[in-house]
């Protein structure tokens, strides 16, 4: 009985050293209106760039709403990278702002934001990926790109807007 209940102390009190970090993030836009992005991530050529938290964090989720202009039905992949040598990489520049990627190692997948009904919606993703993320954060610099789900390619721009990251940090 002593046991159980030192037991169950020891965790609520391991359990309350964890707390939540809410990081503002810049807004992105990303093109995804020319013939070579079908089937490859683009990524802007500057990262998002922001204010590292006060602490270490070991879990993020990408919080925000995604806007696609003009409207196309479509589902949208979301990637991270943690480096931005994009000719290194072997990746295509896409006029002075961005880069076309093939999927690859440097490349994590976050999530799918679903836009087949609407121009917008609010999403959260992390779930997966939430590991690079958070060392994204702890840099205070990651780069986020987009897919088009499928193989095609769609002549809009993808905002997003409002995005945050809210970290698990502590134990």
């Amino acid at each position: 009985m002593r046991r159980t209940l030192l037991a169950t102390l020891v965790l609520g009190l391991l359990s309350a050293c964890s707390f939540t970090v809410t990081v503002p993030l810049p807004d992105q836009e990303i093109p995804l209106n020319a013939p070579n992005t079908a089937g490859k991530v683009v990524y802007p050529k500057a990262g998002l760039s922001f204010e590292r938290p006060p602490v270490q964090v070991q879990k993020v989720l990408l919080g925000g709403e995604a806007e696609l202009s003009p409207f196309a039905p479509v589902s949208l992949d979301l990637y991270v990278r943690l480096e931005g040598n994009f000719e290194v990489a072997g990746c295509t520049p896409l006029g002075d702002l961005y880069y076309v990627c093939d999927v690859g190692q440097k490349d994590t997948y976050l999530g799918r934001i679903d836009l087949m009904a609407a121009s917008s919606a609010p999403f959260t993703l992390g779930q997966q990926g939430g590991e690079a993320l958070a060392q994204g954060v702890n840099n205070g610099r990651f780069w986020l790109g987009a897919k088009v789900g499928g193989v095609g390619s769609v002549g809009a721009t993808l905002r997003l807007r409002n995005l945050k990251a809210t970290a698990t940090a502590g134990l």
